[in-house]
Parts: structure tokens; sequence; C-alpha cells
């Protein structure tokens, strides 16, 4: 699918994205399993995507050992299919045990579980979307049948994988039928479980035609949040297309007693690139820097939840773009993503996201002029404040907006780096940000702490 891009300031969207968010995100590092509706921290909306592939008594340890690495990330989500065709063996007969077995697994791990909801059974002829009455019937019963199965584990119900995309509602996309199965569905799901937590409709792409046609038949009614696979060239992008987004949402939402959430249900990059002119191969750590972009960059727009895919490459990463998104090799070995996720879980552990700030050329310092290709992003608790920073230019020597002498910096995997001593103060900048620190910039996010005791007051 080919995405146009306007021109624009990116960092006027910044300021327009935490203008529009509503609350800000912290985070808590435990092992019990939060059940809050929206995720209440940074670390409790942050999951990645699994395939376990029909669970059984025999595979389940090869399924848990996968959870055991997403908990050492510091992942709080994972995300798993449960999948019509693989439980209905035959009409109305349900068999969802083997998922008792991988949700029981998660919830001992401290994962809380994303149940996609999606497939036909296996006794149609093909695989197709639910078009006819008797399809949402049958579609309706097997979603209230998981949700009852499951009511009080604090499941997240996921309605479908990217139907607005041909491959996935064959043979052909239809907003209509989507909205007719998801309608019928919710309503048994509600009267099986009035609390349960649904999001939909996980666009593929940010199709905002076929989400507009979802709003329209009335969404927002059935739905806890809209939820989209924000795919894109660079996270950044995504800065214009998240107010896009959040405007037509608002539109529809303002009946609403409350502000509809919009959530990340699934976004990575592979590491096998496709262009027009063929594959290009990402290093791990250009495939890494895009993944922890997009999760700072949802953290600006106020989007609760961020589902990375995927945990595991597929056999042969260097010949499918599709196996290359894993951030654990098919061998089970770290990738670099894996340790930069582990670090940014650590690094905001108790966070919450406050504001942008700007950095600038060491030429234009005494003007202040911003280089629109630099993001200065501020967390802070009661006892410290933490800046990350990076660009999506070239690397370049840049004065970064601190609050105060910094007491440490690490690099995107937690490698401790040295702390610039090179400082520039002046008046105009934010209160509390009157200094300027020297720092190389490079598209992997830099985390520089400062003591919430010495930060400048002024």
């Amino acid at each position: 699918m080919k995405i146009k891009f306007q021109k624009i300031n990116i960092n006027q969207c910044v300021l327009l994205l935490v203008i529009f968010t509503s609350a800000v995100i912290g985070q808590q590092n435990n092992f019990l399993v939060s059940t809050a509706w929206p995720p209440e921290t940074i670390v409790d909306g942050l999951g990645i995507s699994v395939h376990f592939i029909k669970p059984t008594v025999e595979n389940i340890g090869y399924f848990e050992s996968q959870m055991d690495q997403i908990r050492e990330m510091g992942l709080k989500i994972v995300r798993i299919d449960i999948q019509w065709r693989w439980i209905d063996k035959s009409k109305w007969e349900y068999d969802l045990q083997p998922y008792h077995m991988l949700v029981d697994a998660a919830e001992k791990r401290g994962l809380r579980v994303l149940a996609l909801l999606c497939a036909p059974p296996q006794y149609e002829e093909e695989l197709h979307g639910v078009k006819t009455m008797e399809d949402r019937q049958k579609f309706a019963e097997f979603c209230a049948r998981a949700v009852s199965e499951f009511k009080g584990k604090g499941v997240i119900w996921e309605m479908w994988n990217e139907p607005n995309i041909n491959d996935f509602w064959p043979p052909c996309s239809d907003v209509n039928e989507y909205m007719q199965a998801l309608i019928s569905a919710v309503t048994a799901m509600r009267k099986a479980d009035p609390n349960c937590n649904i999001i939909a409709p996980n666009i593929g792409g940010l199709d905002m035609e076929f989400l507009e046609s979802c709003l329209k038949q009335g969404l927002l009614n059935q739905i806890d949040a809209v939820s989209v696979h924000g795919y894109c060239e660079i996270p950044e992008q995504n800065f214009v297309r998240y107010l896009q987004l959040k405007s037509l949402v608002s539109s529809y939402s303002v009946k609403l007693d409350k502000p509809m959430l919009i959530v990340t249900s699934e976004l990575g990059f592979p590491q096998l690139h496709d262009t027009p002119v063929g594959g290009i191969m990402r290093t791990e750590d250009k495939q890494a820097a895009l993944i922890i972009r997009s999760i700072l960059v949802d953290l600006v727009a106020g989007m609760p939840m961020h589902i990375i895919y995927t945990n595991l490459e597929y056999e042969n990463p260097q010949k499918s773009s599709e196996a290359s998104f894993g951030v654990i090799t098919h061998e089970h070995k770290p990738k670099a993503a894996y340790h930069a996720i582990r670090t940014l879980t650590e690094q905001l552990a108790g966070m919450k996201f406050c504001r942008t700030l700007s950095a600038c050329s060491v030429d234009t310092v005494d003007t202040w002029q911003g280089f629109i290709d630099d993001y200065v992003l501020v967390f802070e608790n009661d006892e410290k404040v933490t800046i990350v920073t990076w660009t999506t230019s070239t690397e370049h020597i840049s004065a970064v907006q601190i609050p105060g002498i910094p007491i440490s910096m690490q690099d995107m995997k937690g490698k401790e780096k040295v702390v610039p001593t090179a400082m520039i103060t002046g008046d105009g900048l934010r209160p509390g940000f009157r200094r300027r620190m020297m720092i190389k910039l490079s598209e992997e996010p830099l985390y520089i702490q400062f003591k919430k005791s010495d930060i400048d007051k002024k």
C-alpha cells in the first residue's frame, strides 16, 4: 500500500498532539497482572504480538519460554490469536481449554492477554469474512463463549485483524459486513461480561476511509478504544497521521460522555525492508531504533497501549520481510531490539511523559532556532527527570534543552555514555530548562537522567 505524506512542521504536530492528549501515562514495574482500562502506566500499556499456533500440552513449554523472554524485556501485554477456525471443529462446538493454558501461563508471568478474535472455522470450505446471518450468529456465539470463559482475567478483546485488507477479509474487504459482524458479536460479548474491554477495528495502514465508514455505522458505541496498525516508513510520519486520526475520531465522539481512546494494537519494522527497487536489509540497530521511536511517538500522542510486531523471527528472515519482524531470532537469540526494549522499560520505570523541548544548531544557538528533525521528550516522577532525544537527520551536534546538570546518560541499548560537559545557558527558554547541552544526536534515542532535587528552579 502506498501512502502519501504532506510536508508539515513536525514539531508543530508534536505540540498539537501533546495539547490533544487529555492525560499522561506513568509506569510501574511488578509481576502482578494489571487489569485496569486504560492501562495506568507506560509499561502496563506496552506489549508484543506472538504466534502461539494451536497450543497443546506438548508445545506449551515452548510458548512459555517465549513468554519468559517477553517478561525479561519488561513488557506487560502479550497479543495472541484465538482463531475461530482453531477451536470450532464442528458447528457450535468449542474447545477453549488450550487457551486456558496460555492465559494461565501469561498470568503467572505478570502478562496481560490481548486476544485477537478472527478467522472462520475449519469446517468451512474456504476462508472468508463474516458475510451471512448464519456467519454472524456463529461468530457472535464464538466471541461470547471466549469472553465468558476468561471473564475476570483482564483480557482485552480485539475484533478481527485488519478487516480493511482483502487477505484478512477474503475475498474482498467489506466495511458493511465487518460492522454487522462486530455489532452482533459485541452485543453477545457484553451480555457475557458487561465489563469486558473491546477494541476495534484494527485497521492496517491507518485507512481513514474504512475507519470513517465504521464510525458512521456506530463503531464508538460498541468499543472501548479505536485500535490501529499505523505502519509507516519512519515512526515520526505518524505525528501528522495521528493528528488526522484524532481529529476524525473526535468528530464522532463529541456525543459520548468520555473521550474515545486510540491505541496501537500492532506495529513493527522488519529487518528486510521492501522498497520499489527490492529488499534492503536493515541492521539490527536500525530496526531497534525504529521500534523504540514508534513507542515514543505513541507516548507523545497520548496512546495508552502499544503492541510491537512481533517477538520471534520466522525461518530465513533474509528472504522474507514478514519473516524478519521479530525482536528475537528464530533460534531464540535476543536481537538489538530486544535489548533496546528492555532499556526503554527500565529507563522510563515510574515515569510520566510531560512535554517536548527543542534542540538547535550550534551555529544558531543565539537565536534558539530549532532543528525540526530533532526530538527531545521529557519524562519525570517525584525523584528524577529523564530526557529522551534523537534525530531523524544525519548525525550532528545539537544544543539540547536540559533542566540542570545530568547525572548519567545511556544509549539505546543501555550502555553508559560519557556525559558531555559543554553547556550553554541563556534566557528565553522554558522555565527550569535554561541550559543547553551539546550532544551528538543520531537516529538511536539517548536517555539522559537528572535528579529532581538538582534541577534548575528558574
